[in-house]
């Protein structure tokens, strides 16, 4: 098996209000969603942020070093893709999503198991919501939302903080 193709795709969402952590609100929301080909036609998906030029460096850089290659060489891929400068881990997270996904494919197995097993049979999760909204007060907002994630099942909550005064938050 040889990976044929290295394909980004970039994805882009505007969102209807302004939202974010305490210092600016994103007006929309990106990700990077990368396809790793193969002449067998199994294909591996990973995902990585979609700034700083990854998509660029991903095919300048790291698609020509990965086209041609067995995907089931894992380390040896993983050392020439990072190099002696550690690489972009931006671009390599992706990438090394996308070769896992594949690699478990080809191999019949859950990625976990690419990786020495599963440690426990279930994970916890947690919402990692309550972001500051354009025009909502965060002290009418954050319950209303928690109230909804607790009621959906979750235990535990992230609510950013840090954007009015201490006594406030």
């Amino acid at each position: 098996m040889k990976i044929t193709a290295v394909k980004a795709f970039p994805l882009e969402s505007t969102l209807a209000r302004g939202t974010g952590p305490s210092t600016y609100y994103y007006r929309s929301r990106t990700a990077l969603i990368i396809k790793l080909e193969t002449d067998a036609g199994v294909s591996g998906w990973g995902e990585t942020y979609d700034g700083y030029d990854v998509r660029a460096l991903i095919n300048r850089q790291y698609a020509p070093l990965l086209i041609g290659r067995n995907p089931l060489e894992h380390r040896k891929l993983w050392r020439e893709l990072w190099g002696p400068n550690f690489g972009n881990g931006i671009a390599l997270g992706g990438l090394d999503m996308a070769l896992d996904d594949l690699r478990g494919k080809a191999l019949g197995l859950p990625v976990a198991e690419l990786y020495g097993g599963r440690l426990r049979d279930r994970v916890p999760a947690y919402a990692s919501a309550m972001n500051y909204v354009e025009g909502e007060d965060p002290a009418e907002q954050y319950p209303r939302e928690a109230t909804a994630l607790v009621a959906r099942g979750f235990r535990a909550l992230k609510m950013r903080i840090g954007g009015q005064s201490i006594r406030r938050d």
